[in-house]
């Protein structure tokens, strides 16, 4: 390794937090202006990827407060140092990260409420494409649409947790946002995030539906789908359950092939 190399992997490490400001001494000559310079780098990067954090996770940010998510962020950068060049969309492993802490932080919702954030980010971030004209069902018979494949929007994203954060997540949307006491059930919950236009849309899904639409974007032609839905809910209107997510707006195709191929 050349001394530039060695410089540039030294400096590198300290950015990352791996290293300390003690091992770049050997780079060092009478003054400690690389190491305070390193530092300034260091903390400015930590800075930028805290503030990343709160743009991707704002409302997670709102619900914890300043002190408890700063000390969040610069946990989870320790441990999970961008590798990409643009900070956009990071933080992905934030949810799991808050919920290998439960133990630690006692917030046993806290990694739900994170996903519900991630959801969204999810949706906004994700490709663009044209969706389906309503007319392209009108000469579809019910043979060939029981037997359908159903190709969703790329933004289309199914968030199923342990606990029922809708409401509170919702509030959390305002930036006066002040939390008062609640209860909060830990039950399955399932919230959908689509983006139909430039705005993120979100729906607060029953139990039925969220299976359903599991079952559609896994391949499951919509006979499964519904036989899926009848197992969990023989009661389930299941004429009004398709219609539904036909009507909704997030379809981009409907593969009537018999073939095995998607």
């Amino acid at each position: 390794m050349t001394p530039l190399e060695k410089h540039i992997a030294l400096l590198s490490g300290l950015a990352s937090r791996s290293a300390q400001p003690a091992d770049l001494a050997g780079l060092m000559v009478a003054r400690r202006e690389p190491g305070q310079r390193a530092l300034v780098y260091r903390n400015s990067g930590i800075a930028a990827c805290t503030d990343a954090l709160r743009s991707n996770y704002q409302r997670l940010a709102r619900v914890t407060g300043d002190t408890f998510f700063r000390g969040l962020a610069h946990a989870y950068i320790d441990q999970h140092p961008p590798v990409e060049h643009s900070l956009v969309g990071y933080g992905h492993e934030l949810p799991d990260f808050i919920d290998a802490a439960a133990d630690r932080h006692g917030l046993s919702w806290l990694g739900d409420f994170a996903r519900l954030d991630r959801g969204w980010l999810n949706a906004h971030l994700a490709a663009d494409r044209a969706l389906l004209a309503p007319t392209a069902l009108d000469g579809l018979g019910d043979e060939a649409l029981i037997s359908a494949r159903i190709m969703f929007h790329p933004s289309l994203t199914l968030v199923q947790t342990r606990w029922r954060l809708w409401d509170l997540w919702r509030e959390a949307g305002d930036e006066n946002f002040s939390e008062s006491p609640r209860t909060l059930l830990q039950q399955e919950d399932a919230v959908l995030f689509w983006r139909p236009g430039h705005d993120v849309s979100a729906r607060q899904l029953p139990a039925p539906q969220a299976a359903f639409i599991a079952s559609l974007r896994g391949g499951e032609v919509l006979c499964a789908a519904c036989t899926r839905v009848l197992s969990m809910a023989p009661g389930e209107d299941l004429p009004g359950l398709v219609a539904s997510v036909l009507a909704a707006g997030f379809i981009t195709d409907i593969n009537t092939s018999t073939g095995d191929s998607q």
